[in-house]
């Protein structure tokens, strides 16, 4: 079949949000027609995310986000997903629910440090937010060095530390 190069009478559409109709009709020089009709829907908006729970600067153990999101607008193509990932963006996690969702992220399974984990909200446009904070995990209690033994007269040094969130 030949192609015709359709020349002056290309346009770029730019079309507002919302549901749109488009007829392309197309003439041969033998006089054949061909129409179409197509429905579609532009989102330009992308979706909310909010973070609920109260973030701790460092935390142990077993920890919850909660939070909520939404692709708001009447042209909203709906939410599709929100992920979590708690190593900076290489692997993606989804959540429990979408407009209000929730993620356990279990530290034990992950080493001592600071983390900064990404949110994120992703509509069925392919539209997506994001957010990030930093946490630090500290699954290691602290240390405390003593001898093992000594006299009444003696001077003992005692050494407590610990390696990551700090002594409180």
């Amino acid at each position: 079949p030949a192609r015709a190069n359709l020349g002056p009478g290309t346009y770029a559409l730019t079309l507002s949000d919302g549901k749109h109709s488009i007829q392309l009709n197309a003439r041969d020089k033998a006089g054949w027609v061909y129409s179409m009709e197509q429905s579609f829907k532009v989102d330009t908006t992308v979706p909310t995310l909010n973070i609920q729970t109260t973030l701790p600067d460092w935390t142990s153990g077993s920890f919850t986000m909660n939070g909520t999101a939404d692709d708001p607008g009447q042209a909203s193509s709906g939410l599709s997903k929100v992920e979590v990932s708690t190593d900076g963006g290489q692997t993606w996690q989804t959540t429990t629910g979408n407009t209000s969702w929730s993620y356990t992220w279990d530290t034990n399974e992950s080493s001592s440090g600071t983390y900064v984990v990404h949110t994120r909200a992703t509509d069925n446009a392919g539209l997506t937010t994001q957010q990030t904070f930093t946490v630090g995990v500290d699954n290691n209690a602290p240390k405390i060095s003593l001898p093992d033994s000594w006299y009444q007269w003696d001077t003992v040094t005692l050494d407590i530390w610990d390696n990551h969130s700090g002594l409180s």
